[in-house]
């Protein structure tokens, strides 16, 4: 056969007519073989969109079936599409384009059902289709060339075919490179998720195990129960139900089953009790088992857990989550803890006299953090809590914050623990601040409230069981893993501050508090991401929350330097909106010298000598850079706090520099962010406020002539650090008090 006949057959005019729908008649041998590439590469494109969206028959049936799927219509499009070439007469190999185009349009489809606009789902499509065909052809080549030196009787035929996939497949997977490279990123600094945890507190052993309704799907709740649990019904919470969940999970809404993985720790005196609870997740994952680390490293510490499962109500491939499914997840919580409560009081369960539920918490991630809120404030949906349980604490890891029946949890009473990632590709806005805005600490109480923002943490590493992307595949491999924390360090994170707040909360534990406060190196071998933290407690006196809307000033006895541009503006969030705050923002132009906010103190305050000085800051010089639209680098804030007495005596100490935030990048290739989600990803840096604590103690070190009891003023100073222009936002500008832990003035991170 000549070179010519096994690359494009020749077609003689006379044969035309008769031939005319033989739609494969250019599709030689070698193009037959090349269009495997293009098969290659819509298998491993249904590959990854089946592990993207789990029918709940198991991994491995779901990528058969989506490749067979795949197969099946890359067959069929592309004799449909080689037929229309064919009555073109177009000079194509037939079958060949009709194959590209069917990978075209599949890859398009699979981008824009992930969030990509349209630009960027045509663009990486085009990419990726030309991928495979370099891959097909070059497969078929080297194949040729193969089959020839073994027709010479030279070479083996195996190690060219081996040479062949090995080069076809750096062509057509250059997305499982980068995979791999997301694989190896995660894998970093591999450890026990919370090895770098504090170390437990002398605690003993403890035992595992599960409660279910007895015949649940999953054999941890049926026969493998240790307790069985009665049934729920929240048929007018949940009116419709669809047959296929009836089906798939063998129950209605009238017996919503209760189960959950409890640990307990050995001994016979009662602990606290801490319920877990998960987000919306595809609900043929188990995301309940996700938080087995922080259940066990609670129990290490003397707590009972329970990791509560309601992956009944989360997303499907088969159906949509339910309306108002955060009223179901919070009662659902309740349900439990009247479950617990009962078990508690019976003499031959594992509960009997081990829990103390006036000394209970919860903690949610996603839904399940607005969830946990939610319950805590139960009375405002469902009339009442559970009889007998006093919910003391919510910790909450990114959650949501949305409207339920017109209505958003306030907390008062409780103390609150939001933790949240600034890399957070599912929910990008800092949510969990609204709702530590909306908790009320009651003066002098011992409640306090504090919330944590990690830079290069993202949403689905607090869960062991989430993956390491935030978007489902195929799209969550476009996501930028560069510089993320890896799924151990986040979740040695997440065990730091909730070990803390657990010990703060039900210990009263002063080194604990400080932890949360200034973490600084408290997790050896762990890189620093640069948290930014605020925090409030029972001990505070609010001089300037500027939460009435105006001059910054609007206290009688506050200025501003003169020539300072000063307003009252809502503290923003990264999409626009507000985060139920007001705070003052100062501006200033470039060649300022130092500028001030000044507030006067008609009496002096009593501040035990434990207190000092406090307030919240951000630097928001970027923008001044977005004002004009042109290039420009935002520069660090110079910040000191001055104190001064009725003799004029005064003293000044500085907090350290404040650092105009990054804004993340999401996406691999920025040009995306344009059109994904409609501009979901188009981020600018977040405005987060850090607390900064001063003690008295200091400025009196600095200055023993100050007479601390007689304060008249309490001043911030701030100047850009190069001379240039400059934006700072204050918030909660007041003294604290004696509150059981250390004082200190580190910055963020």
């Amino acid at each position: 056969m000549s070179v010519e006949r096994n690359f494009i057959a020749p077609v003689r005019v006379a044969d035309r007519p008769k031939r005319r729908l033989r739609f494969a008649e250019r599709d030689s041998l070698f193009w037959r073989r090349a269009w495997g590439g293009l098969w290659a590469a819509g298998a491993f494109l249904a590959s990854a969109s089946a592990m993207g969206t789990p029918t709940g028959f198991g991994a491995s049936q779901d990528v058969m079936l989506m490749v067979l799927a795949a197969t099946a219509a890359m067959g069929l499009f592309s004799m449909l599409l080689a037929i229309v070439f064919t009555w073109l007469r177009l000079p194509l190999p037939r079958l060949f384009a009709g194959g590209a185009a069917t990978l075209l349009s599949g890859s398009i489809a699979a981008l824009k059902v992930s969030g990509a606009g349209w630009t960027g789902s045509v663009v990486i499509a085009a990419a990726y289709t030309a991928c495979g065909m370099a891959a097909g052809m070059l497969l078929s080549a080297l194949h040729a060339v193969s089959a020839r030196r073994c027709d010479d009787g030279a070479g083996t035929p195996a190690a060219f075919k081996a040479a062949a996939i090995s080069a076809a497949l750096l062509l057509l997977l250059p997305a499982a490179v980068r995979m791999s490279e997301d694989i190896g990123e995660a894998m970093a600094g591999e450890a026990a998720d919370y090895a770098l945890a504090p170390p437990p507190s002398g605690q003993g052993g403890y035992q595992a195990f599960t409660y279910g309704s007895g015949s649940d799907r999953r054999e941890e709740f049926a026969e493998g129960a240790m307790l069985v649990s009665r049934t729920a019904d929240a048929s007018s919470l949940l009116p419709s139900w669809s047959p296929l969940k009836s089906l798939y999970w063998g129950f209605e809404p009238a017996r919503l089953p209760l189960n959950g993985t409890a640990w307990l720790p050995d001994g016979e005196e009662p602990v606290p009790l801490v319920l877990l609870v998960h987000g919306n997740h595809l609900a043929e994952q188990d995301s309940d088992k996700g938080y087995a680390y922080l259940g066990e490293m609670l129990t290490s510490r003397g707590y009972a857990a329970v990791s509560v499962d309601e992956n009944f109500l989360n997303y499907s491939v088969w159906s949509d989550i339910p309306e108002d499914d955060m009223l179901l997840r919070s009662w659902l919580l309740l349900r439990h803890l009247e479950q617990l409560a009962e078990w508690a009081e019976q003499p031959d369960n594992p509960f009997y006299g081990r829990i103390d539920l006036s000394r209970t918490a919860l903690i949610g991630h996603s839904r399940g953090g607005q969830a946990a809120a939610m319950a805590a404030d139960a009375s405002r949906w469902f009339g009442s809590g559970v009889d007998g349980v006093s919910i003391r604490a919510v910790a909450a890891l990114a959650p949501t914050d949305t409207i339920t029946d017109g209505e958003r949890a306030q907390l008062s009473g409780v103390s609150y623990l939001v933790l949240q990632g600034g890399r957070d590709a599912d929910l990008t806005d800092f949510y969990g601040e609204r709702q530590y805005n909306r908790t009320a600490i009651e003066p002098d109480s011992d409640a306090f409230k504090a919330a944590v923002y990690i830079p290069e943490a993202n949403h689905s590493r607090f869960n062991s069981d989430w993956g390491t992307m935030d978007n489902s595949l195929p799209g969550g491999l476009l996501l930028s893993q560069k510089g993320l924390l890896s799924g151990e360090e986040q979740r040695a994170a997440a065990s730091y501050f909730i070990s803390a707040f657990m010990d703060a909360v039900f210990r009263s534990d002063a080194e604990a508090r400080d932890r949360i406060r200034n973490p600084g190196d408290s997790l050896p071998g762990f890189r620093s991401p640069g948290y930014s933290i605020q925090y409030e407690d029972g001990s505070y006196r609010m001089l300037q929350d500027f939460e009435k809307a105006g001059d910054p000033p609007s206290l009688p006895a506050a200025e501003a330097a003169p020539g300072l541009s000063a307003a009252v503006e809502p503290v923003p969030s990264r999409s626009g909106g507000g985060q139920d705050s007001l705070a003052g923002v100062f501006s200033w132009a470039a060649g300022s010298g130092e500028d001030y906010y000044r507030i006067r103190l008609e009496e002096p305050p009593v501040i035990q000598p434990a207190g000092g000085i406090t307030f919240s800051a951000a630097n928001r010089s970027m923008d001044l850079c977005d004002a004009d639209g042109s290039a420009c680098q935002p520069q660090e804030i110079t910040a000191t706090v001055r104190l001064t007495d009725a003799d004029g005596q005064f003293s000044q100490a500085a907090v350290g520099p404040i650092s105009p935030p990054e804004a993340p990048r999401y996406l691999r290739m920025s040009w995306l962010a344009e059109g994904w989600s409609k501009g979901k990803y188009k981020a600018a840096a977040a405005s987060v406020l850090h607390s900064y604590r001063m003690p008295l103690k200091l400025f009196a070190m600095l200055n023993p002539s100050l007479d601390t009891d007689g304060l008249v003023s309490v001043e911030i100073r701030f100047r850009s650090a190069g001379s240039g222009p400059g934006k700072l936002m204050l918030d909660n500008i007041g003294l604290y008090g004696p509150d059981f832990s250390k004082s200190s003035i580190s910055p963020p991170g």
